[in-house]
C-alpha cells in the first residue's frame, strides 16, 4: 500500500519532504542552530526544553503521517472508481502529452468549475482526479514550457500505448518510483518506509542494529528517557506534547493491519459507539495477547459501559505488559475509585503521578484521601483483595 495515493498536490514529493524532516529532527538541524543558540543565551531555555521542543517537531511529523494514512484509508473505500492505478503511463486525450500517475483524489480537492479544459466533462466535480508527473518534453510541445505537475479528470486521460511509454520525466523520483520494462509502468515507493511505526517500536522495544539509520534517534528517545523528561519538564505545554508521543509509542505495533483495527476501535469510541469498539478491542486482544493498548482501550470500553470487574481485568493485563503505562494506571485507579476502594485507588493514582505529574487525576487523589480521612475506610476491601491488586 501506498501513501502517495491520497497526497493532494504535492507532486509526488511528501516522501521526500517527509523524510527531510525526519532527517533533520534526527540530526538537530530541524530547527536553524543560530536560532536555537540565541534561545539558550537569551531566553534561557534549558537543555531540557530544547529537547522537548526537538520532540514536538518529531511528533507533529509523525501525525501527519497518521492524518495522510487516514485520509488515504477514507479514499481507499472509493477506489473502484480509479482506472489508471500508480505508477501507470498515461496520456492527455486532448493535449497529447504522456505522464506518470503519482497520486489520485476520488473527487477534485480544489474547485475545477471554471477550468478550460473541462469544458467538455460533464460534472467533474464528481470524477476522479490524477496527479500526473508529465515528460517535459510533451508540455514544451503543448503548452510552450515546461511543467513539474498535471492535475487531470479521468475522462481526459487514457493509458499510453507501450510503444510510446518511453518518457522524459526529470521532476519524477527515479530512486522511489522504479520502472518496471516488462509491464511498463513505474512501481511506487513503500509507505515512508514505516519509518514512523519503526521507530516508536525501537524507542519502546529496542531492537535495532547499530547499523541502523534510526538506532541514534531511537535510543534518544527510548521510553525511559522520554518519561524521565515528561517528569521533569516545567511547564503544561510541554508535557501535553511528552504525553502525545507516549501515546503514540504504546499504540505502535508492528503490524500495520494490527494498528489498523485499533484506530478503527478509537474512531468507534469517538462516535460513541461503545459496545462496537469493545467487540473490535476483544477480538484484537484474542489475536494478539501482547499488545498492551489493545487491553487498555478494552478497559476503557468496559469502564465505559459501567462493567468495572471487566475493566479491571482488562487494566491489569495492560499493565502486566506495559508497567509504565500511565493511561493504564490511571484507568485502573478510577475503576478502583469507582468500586469504593479508596485506599487502592489513592495508592494507583500517586504511581501514575509518579511517572506523569501532569495527569489528570490529581484531582480524584485528592477526594481519595479526603474520603479516607473522613471515613477511615483504607481497609474496607479486604486484605486478600488488597493484596491481589497491589501485585499488578
Amino acid at each position: 500500500e501506498h501513501i502517495l495515493e491520497m497526497v493532494p498536490s504535492r507532486n509526488g514529493t511528501v516522501l521526500w519532504s517527509l523524510r527531510q524532516k525526519l532527517s533533520a529532527v534526527s540530526s538537530g538541524t530541524l530547527h536553524d542552530p543560530e536560532e536555537v543558540a540565541s534561545l539558550v543565551a537569551n531566553a534561557g531555555m534549558s537543555m531540557q526544553q530544547l529537547a522537548t521542543m526537538q520532540l514536538r517537531s518529531l511528533l507533529d511529523i509523525i501525525l501527519e503521517v497518521s492524518e495522510m494514512t487516514w485520509q488515504r484509508r477514507n479514499a481507499m473505500k472509493e477506489r473502484e472508481k480509479i482506472r489508471f492505478p500508480l505508477g501507470t503511463i498515461v496520456r492527455h486525450k486532448k493535449y497529447g502529452f504522456r505522464g506518470v500517475v503519482v497520486a489520485w483524489d476520488s473527487k477534485p480537492a480544489v474547485d475545477v468549475s471554471r477550468w478550460d479544459g473541462l469544458q467538455d466533462v460533464e460534472n467533474p466535480q464528481e470524477k476522479p482526479f490524477y496527479h500526473v508527473i508529465p515528460d517535459v518534453n510533451d508540455c514544451v510541445r503543448a503548452f510552450g514550457a515546461e511543467r513539474h505537475f498535471r492535475y487531470v479528470v479521468d475522462d481526459n486521460l487514457e493509458p499510453c500505448p507501450k510503444n510510446q511509454s518511453v518518457i522524459d520525466v526529470p521532476y519524477l523520483d527515479t530512486e522511489e518510483w522504479v520502472l518496471n520494462p516488462t509491464e511498463w509502468n513505474y512501481s511506487p515507493p513503500d509507505v515512508l518506509k514505516r519509518e514512523s511505526a519503526k521507530l516508536h517500536l525501537a524507542s519502546r522495544d529496542g531492537g535495532l542494529d547499530r547499523t541502523d539509520p534510526l538506532f541514534a534517534m531511537a535510543n534518544a528517545l527510548s521510553l525511559d528517557n522520554i518519561l524521565k523528561l515528561l517528569h521533569d519538564t516545567d511547564n503544561l505545554n510541554d508535557a501535553a506534547s511528552i504525553e502525545e508521543w507516549c501515546k503514540e509509542v504504546w499504540k505502535a505495533h508492528a503490524d500495520e493491519d494490527v494498528r489498523r483495527r485499533l484506530d478503527d476501535g478509537l474512531a468507534d469510541l469517538l462516535r460513541d459507539n461503545k459496545d462496537r469498539a469493545l467487540a473490535r478491542f476483544s477480538e484484537l486482544v484474542q489475536d494478539e495477547p501482547a499488545y498492551a493498548e489493545a487491553y487498555n482501550k478494552k478497559s476503557t470500553c468496559h469502564y465505559m459501559l459501567g462493567q468495572m470487574s471487566a475493566s479491571l481485568e482488562a487494566a491489569r493485563a495492560a499493565l502486566h505488559l506495559a508497567p509504565t503505562n500511565f493511561q493504564a494506571l490511571s484507568g485502573l485507579g478510577l475503576v478502583q475509585y469507582e468500586t469504593r476502594r479508596y485506599q487502592l485507588a489513592a495508592e494507583t493514582f500517586r504511581r501514575s503521578l509518579q511517572l506523569d505529574p501532569w495527569g489528570p487525576i490529581s484531582s480524584r487523589l485528592s477526594v481519595c484521601i479526603d474520603l479516607l480521612e473522613a471515613a477511615d475506610v483504607a481497609n474496607s476491601d479486604g486484605t486478600n483483595e488488597e493484596t491481589e491488586e497491589e501485585d499488578i
